[in-house]
């Protein structure tokens, strides 16, 4: 006599699941979006930013600009005397950027599925929206290399207290050491920005747990204490500190940017069929109505639904999907990366710093 196994009794097929994705954290990005482009205005006309946004692909968006320059004057009044003090202008461009991804979705696969739909694509969703965001985070991470300050004076100044700031021209890099991350930096920060003629507002961008040190020093003391290191809190509040998975610290406590408002920004673009919401059977070109969650850009978006034998896709063969219908979406994430003029990068310095935590 054959028995039921307990087992296959006692086993519960739960619906949906759960999933073992670990999103990336992308502060680079996160800043860039939050700090930077609210203030491109500074150096970015309405107008300019409108036609960027709508720009096709062929034409470049040329800039001008009047560049810094030295102003003669003397003390020598008289009508022989008068200098000219000719403004120089330039021209500069922005480079469009596009990142690209998306998914495909058989819905008659889910058919006595034990994972629902609803779950798998909105977990798709999530990881797409999350490669696209650490892709994005790649190239401003390239246009940051490409822009962060080549010289920084002042350092020997801000040095003379509790710790020490010493900038490396090889690598371009403001090296700063331990004691100054755990008292003086973020006071010492803003100081040296001011003395090099950049001052405002900034934000801390930097690799996994890399402030971590610091913020923790800081909370043991107070006002009542021997010594008080939570009032830099006010030189950079802590809404202003970034972690971003994609920096590296290496060897050292941290790795990260130093960023003025509005150092970079992100204007998004958007190509005509999708401006204008094509549709051609079962093609519908559109915007995302919103920033893509994850990204906080909006998305061109591309769905498509057409006829396909998917039996195939799936192990063991699955005939039931030998005619079925098949969806597809695409995210097209097209942007320009802008930036202030600096006519002498190599020699004037800049408002992005990359700096790095030593640990002695």
């Amino acid at each position: 006599m054959a028995y039921l196994q307990e087992t296959l009794l006692n086993a519960y097929l739960e619906q949906g699941g759960n999933s073992e994705f670990r999103p990336d954290r992308p502060g680079l990005l996160d800043a860039v979006i939050q700090r930077g482009t609210p203030f491109i205005n500074k150096f970015m006309k309405p107008s300019t930013v409108e036609q960027l946004r709508t720009m096709i692909g062929t034409r470049q968006a040329s800039i001008p600009v009047l560049k810094d320059q030295e102003v003669i004057v003397n003390r020598t009044p008289g009508f022989a005397n008068i200098p000219a003090n000719l403004l120089e202008s330039a021209n500069y461009q922005f480079a469009a950027y596009d990142v690209f991804s998306g998914f495909q979705l058989f819905p008659s696969s889910f058919a006595q599925n034990q994972i629902d739909m609803e779950s798998y694509v909105s977990e798709t969703m999530n990881r797409v929206l999350n490669a696209c965001a650490v892709e994005i985070e790649s190239i401003l991470t390239d246009v940051a290399e490409l822009r962060k300050t080549q010289t920084l004076g002042f350092t020997t100044q801000v040095s003379q207290g509790d710790g020490v700031f010493t900038f490396d021209a090889p690598t371009d890099t403001l090296q700063i050491n331990k004691a100054a991350q755990e008292d003086t930096m973020y006071w010492l920060l803003h100081s040296l920005m001011r003395a090099n003629k950049l001052p405002g507002d900034y934000s801390l961008v930097t690799s996994p747990a890399g402030l971590t040190p610091a913020i923790t020093e800081a909370a043991k003391f107070g006002p009542s204490n021997q010594k008080n290191l939570q009032f830099q809190a006010t030189q950079i509040p802590l809404d202003r500190y970034y972690e971003s998975d994609s920096i590296s610290p290496g060897s050292d406590v941290f790795n990260g940017y130093f960023m003025q408002d509005g150092a970079l920004g992100i204007i998004e673009n958007f190509p005509p069929d999708f401006v204008s919401g094509t549709t051609v059977g079962e093609r519908n070109w559109s915007i995302s109505n919103a920033p893509m969650n994850g990204v906080g850009l909006r998305a061109n978006v591309f769905m498509n639904r057409e006829a396909s034998d998917a039996s195939t896709l799936f192990t063991p063969i699955n005939p039931s999907l030998k005619m079925s219908h098949w969806e597809e979406m695409a995210l097209w994430f097209r942007f320009y990366v802008v930036y202030p003029y600096n006519s002498n990068i190599a020699g004037k310095a800049q408002n992005i710093v990359k700096i790095k935590g030593l640990t002695t």
